[in-house]
């Protein structure tokens, strides 16, 4: 039967073995602790079945294993005070060899009368043992590591002024002073074995010092300990209450058919165990777990979720959650600046997107140019005034900012603790390395932003391009090369029932602006030749100017183009105007270049409205079999050499010298060599869109 030394025994049995196993299973480097813990295990085992042996013959057999347990304590405590407090691997060598050696002499010395001389009635127990000649030798061996462990957890204790050290340093001490409570009888002190209960709350105080010093995650250890305690204990007491039940309702000490309810009990009890642990684990850590948290694994999740984050919601609702769940704060709003993905610059009002909150900041606030200066998280402090005063205005605890670079990407507002304590050590150091990674994702959220944008743009740019130019009695090889993500310049040949169309312009500067008005261009184009609302090269030009002129005013930044437009109707003769840099032709039968200037009209298009038609003036020039018509931007002439511009640009004579030696090969060759030499001579580094249409008369 069951009594109180026999069931507490039997509840350090199973704490004890639930941390040791545990301690294995998640392959911690306290190795030494997990033995520690499995050999009060062992035990506290033999020690359940000593309490219930019925002849003196089977008590001390139990008596003489469950001293083997008591052996090996020692032994591993000592051993895992070394790894808590990090002694070096090689310090305390004699020591070590030394406990090795008693350990070796006492096991089979416990089988023998030596140690375990014979059981006796003492104190109401049937069978207590004595202690034999060498018990005093076993209890010295016992107390010296026991108290080796102390002396090294308090100097640990007092070197770093750790409670986690201090707390583990209690914690044992209550394990072992009530197991040594055990060994008064054994010496003929009346006093009875009353604290073995006491090794229960060590098992569950030491998982939470253990895991307070980062061992293993606390959630872990504490709940699931407890959740495998509690399963195992609740079921055995259900099995013990059995046969007492049937012997009360029976009158009988064991009926007959007790062994078949036993039996039935231990299956129910295996198939509902699963699911009893696991209840009793997710109410503890409802219960005992709220609010606590390792702020590591905590940002782990953070930035986990955020490399998965694709929308500035997704985000807020992360935030808001983990913030509210984890740490436990009553409130969370985060406010990033007005059209964070949608303007280049962020220079306008700090604006709420948390759920059911408008708070707006403008940048001159007070606050954004604290925080901007200081970068540092504002908390809550009565001894200073101006954080007192802000966190109080915002109705919050602590105000986080959050940088990337030197761009203030969001603040988050911290409202007080559901518990109504101050932020713990794991919260402050949470909440700047939180601020980092909230910098880096809205950061990323915006270039996706924007380069999927990018995208879209530059694969228009790329469609409106004709893709199989053709112009009568004409082999043609067309090239466009943007200097940065998007390019300014632009090229077109239009077919219409009147002739063909070339175009070729360089919108000033480059990148999207200047694309933008690229494609504005290529609509007033398309739209005027198409319409048939002209006929000639300087009457195209004439309308083109007015309306670019007119949509020009409402850009904040004006962004003309020169360019060049000809018109054939077979090939051979062509008309131009322009204000662009010159044609050149090659004239196969002298193999000498020919220069025609494009200044037909100042300044470009889109900059002076007032241009009158008269002011567009004209060119002709005709082609022979084999002529080689260039047109081109001066991002080609004036490419740099090696990238910078004080070693020279590759300039028309360059140009001119490359059309000669290449007369001869095939238009698309001529483009493709022409880029490759020009990427030789800059060292790859462009500086501007290069843009290029090569033509050979057939």
């Amino acid at each position: 039967m069951l009594n109180y030394y026999s069931l507490s025994a039997l509840v350090n049995c199973v704490t004890s073995l639930g941390l040791g196993i545990l301690f294995i299973s998640k392959r911690s480097r306290f190795r030494q602790f997990a033995y520690y813990n499995l050999s009060i295990a062992l035990w506290s085992f033999f020690y359940v079945w000593w309490q219930l042996a019925t002849t003196s013959e089977s008590a001390l057999l139990f008596c003489s294993f469950l001293m083997v347990g008591a052996t090996l304590i020692p032994r591993f405590y000592f051993l895992s005070v070394l790894e808590i407090v990090d002694a070096p691997s090689q310090g305390y060598t004699f020591m070590k060899r030394l406990n090795s050696i008693a350990v070796v002499v006492f096991v089979p010395l416990m089988f023998t009368d030596l140690l375990v001389a014979s059981v006796s009635p003492k104190l109401g127990f049937q069978f207590w043992p004595d202690g034999g000649p060498l018990f005093g030798l076993f209890l010295f061996y016992f107390f010296i590591n026991v108290a080796m462990g102390y002396y090294l957890l308090f100097q640990k204790y007092k070197a770093t002024r750790s409670r986690h050290y201090l707390f583990i340093f209690l914690t044992t001490l209550i394990a072992f002073t009530g197991g040594s409570t055990n060994y008064f009888l054994w010496l003929n002190i009346p006093i009875p074995p009353f604290g073995n209960i006491m090794i229960v709350m060590y098992a569950l105080l030491i998982a939470f010092a253990i895991t307070k010093l980062n061992l293993l995650d606390i959630s872990v250890v504490i709940t699931r300990n407890v959740a495998w305690t509690a399963s195992i204990f609740l079921l055995t007491a259900g099995y013990v209450a059995l046969p007492i039940s049937v012997a009360i309702s029976t009158g009988q000490h064991l009926a007959p058919w007790a062994y078949w309810i036993s039996m039935g009990y231990i299956i129910f009890a295996l198939s509902i165990f699963p699911k009893l642990r696991l209840w009793i684990q997710t109410e503890a850590q409802k219960k005992f777990l709220k609010g606590i948290y390792d702020y590591r694994e905590t940002l782990t999740q953070f930035v986990s979720r955020f490399s998965r984050c694709a929308s500035i919601a997704e985000f807020a609702s992360i935030i808001e959650s983990h913030l509210i769940d984890n740490v436990e704060l009553q409130s969370v709003t985060v406010l990033i600046p007005d059209r964070f993905d949608e303007s280049k610059e962020l220079d306008g009002p700090y604006v709420s997107i948390t759920r059911g909150n408008t708070l707006e900041i403008d940048p001159s606030n007070s606050l954004i140019q604290l925080l901007t200066e200081s970068r540092a998280i504002l908390y809550r402090n009565k001894k200073n005034t101006q954080s007192q005063l802000l966190t109080d205005l915002y109705q919050c605890n602590a105000i986080l900012p959050c940088f990337h670079n030197d761009q203030l990407m969001a603040i988050i507002l911290l409202g007080n603790k559901m518990s109504q304590d101050t932020f713990t050590a794991d919260d402050r150091d949470l909440f700047p390395l939180l601020g980092v990674q909230v910098g880096i994702v809205l950061n990323r959220l915006r270039q996706t932003r924007f380069e999927a944008e990018l995208n879209l743009a530059q694969r228009i740019q790329a469609e409106i391009l004709p893709s199989s130019p053709h112009v009568p009695n004409l082999e043609l090889s067309c090239l466009m090369i943007p200097a940065t993500e998007m390019g300014g310049d632009y090229y077109d040949i239009i077919s219409t029932d009147n002739g063909t169309w070339i175009l070729l312009g360089d919108v000033t500067g480059h990148g999207v602006g200047s694309a933008m008005v690229m494609f504005m261009v290529q609509s007033i184009m398309t739209t005027l030749i198409n319409s048939n609302a002209v006929s000639t090269p300087a009457q195209l030009l004439y309308e083109a100017n007015r309306i670019l002129c007119q949509n020009m005013r409402r850009l904040e930044e004006a962004r003309p183009l020169t360019i060049v437009a000809l018109h054939t109707v077979d090939g051979i003769r062509y008309t131009y105007c322009g204000s662009h840099e010159p044609l050149l032709v090659l004239r196969k039968d002298s193999a000498t270049i020919e220069t025609l200037s494009v200044d037909h009209f100042p300044f470009g298009i889109g900059m002076v409205e007032e241009m009158t038609a008269d002011e567009f003036g004209m060119g002709t020039f005709g082609l022979s079999h084999g002529d080689i018509l260039y047109i081109g931007t001066d991002g080609i002439t004036e490419a740099a050499q090696n990238g910078r511009y004080n070693q020279g640009t590759f300039g028309e004579d360059g140009l001119c010298d490359f059309i000669v030696d290449n007369r001869s090969i095939p238009m698309a060759q001529f483009t493709q060599d022409l880029v490759s030499l020009l990427r030789r001579y800059t060292n790859n580094t462009f500086h501007d869109d290069i843009t290029l249409i090569a033509a050979r008369a057939t």
